[in-house]
């Protein structure tokens, strides 16, 4: 089994435990599932390699890393041409993971009408949100131009005319944006990767929320999605909200912690802080 360790010892058990903890966040109900779900349509070479990515990032989460993962879903193609990336995409967007994170992450986002979604990936919540709020002008920023792809082709199918995507990741937002561009800006983990391939512990957090200052415009809501877990675990509350004063950024009272679970038992803890931009 993919995701049966039994036989394989502690090593690969702490794998399995770091891959249960992804499915689980991007609404997997079961390893069994998941199992199923990829086995029928990918070969086990691609599937150990898939989980090899998986582990990476999750244990050394940074930009690099991250793009890898990315850029491997949307390379790798069943016989119909279909990536693996729209097949994530398809599971996240009619499952369970949109129903419970979206309503902590939008708050009072529905208010704003020109949004930034940084680090988002394949535009699942991204293009859930623009569908959500016709009104609003959605724009989706990614190091992963393969992972973009595939949010603007997702985009097309549900005929969304109010969402954007570009090439852009959180340390260049000053060269892609002008100042005060947005008046809702939401990172879901992505502050809480490290910028620094070869330094885990260099977070370059001041340097981020300079970013993020520089283009939410004033009275303008910040939120930031993070797992408090590795090796920093609950100082993110403390640092993340820290960061945000120094950068003119006032974190507001509605600051939300929950829990995923599903019927595998795994759990992945994530924290929500907002605040407004003075």
């Amino acid at each position: 089994m993919l995701l049966n360790a039994m036989e394989k010892g502690e090593k690969i058990k702490k794998k399995d435990d770091v891959v249960i903890s992804y499915l689980d966040s991007v609404g997997y109900r079961t390893p069994e599932e998941a199992e199923t779900e990829l086995s029928q349509r990918f070969s086990h070479g691609v599937l150990k390699e898939y989980r090899d990515l998986v582990t990476q990032h999750m244990e050394h989460p940074t930009v690099g890393t991250a793009l890898r993962f990315y850029d491997f879903l949307a390379s790798n193609t069943t016989e119909d041409g279909t990536s693996m990336a729209e097949i994530e995409y398809q599971r996240i967007y009619d499952r369970g993971f949109i129903g419970k994170i979206i309503p902590v992450l939008m708050g009072s986002c529905f208010q704003y009408r020109n949004i930034l979604d940084v680090g988002c990936g394949i535009g699942v919540i991204t293009n859930y949100f623009a569908q959500q709020s016709p009104h609003a002008q959605f724009t989706g920023v990614d190091v992963s131009e393969k992972s973009l792809e595939i949010a603007i082709k997702c985009a097309s199918e549900r005929g969304l005319d109010n969402v954007v995507y570009r090439v852009a990741n959180l340390m260049s937002l000053q060269e892609a944006f002008d100042q005060g561009s947005f008046d809702s800006v939401l990172l879901v983990d992505v502050v809480d990767d490290s910028t620094r391939e070869g330094n885990l512990d260099d977070f370059m957090l001041d340097e981020k929320f300079e970013q993020i200052a520089h283009v939410s415009a004033k009275n303008g809501l910040v939120t930031v999605k993070f797992s408090p877990s590795g090796k920093y675990g609950y100082r993110w509350e403390v640092l993340v909200p820290e960061c945000m004063r120094r950068h003119n950024i006032e974190p507001s009272n509605d600051q939300t912690h929950f829990n995923f679970k599903h019927q595998n038992g795994a759990t992945l803890e994530t924290y929500v802080i907002r605040g407004k931009k003075k």
